[in-house]
């Protein structure tokens, strides 16, 4: 894996927040990793660096249940947003709810890659990077 790519994980959770920064790290294909921890923040942050592609995420791990904005209340805004981003992101939702309506509702969004339950395994996320990096070559 090359260092080069930008992750951003958008939880309110600080321990999980702090378990996957922990994991991309160790990865060491990332340049930069962002934490939101609410969809306002990470919004706010896309809205104002729209033009510069070098600091778009690459991997958005998103929450649903967080305050302010939820994850699929970000991913609301982030359709609105998106006309107007340089580059987009593969994102994730990433959650511990298994209520199906949730998954369902997740995977009717097109920019939505997958819904993945908490904790996601290391060796996953390692695909996902993978996957990534072979799209942003």
């Amino acid at each position: 894996m090359r260092k080069g790519l930008i992750a951003c994980i958008i939880d309110d959770d600080t321990i999980y927040q702090f378990t996957m920064k922990a994991i991309l790290t160790k990865m060491a294909c990332f340049k930069e990793i962002y934490i939101f921890n609410d969809g306002e923040e990470a919004i706010d942050y896309l809205s104002s660096h729209a033009q510069e592609p070098e600091k778009i995420p690459d991997l958005v791990l998103l929450d649903i249940d967080m305050p302010v904005l939820d994850g699929f209340q970000f991913m609301e805004q982030y359709e609105i947003l998106l006309p107007q981003l340089k580059k987009t992101a593969t994102i994730y939702m990433s959650s511990s709810s298994l209520d199906p309506k949730d998954i369902v509702k997740a995977n009717k969004i097109e920019n939505i890659k997958e819904y993945l339950i908490k904790p996601i395994e290391e060796s996953k996320l390692a695909a996902m990077v993978r996957q990534i990096e072979n799209t942003v070559k």
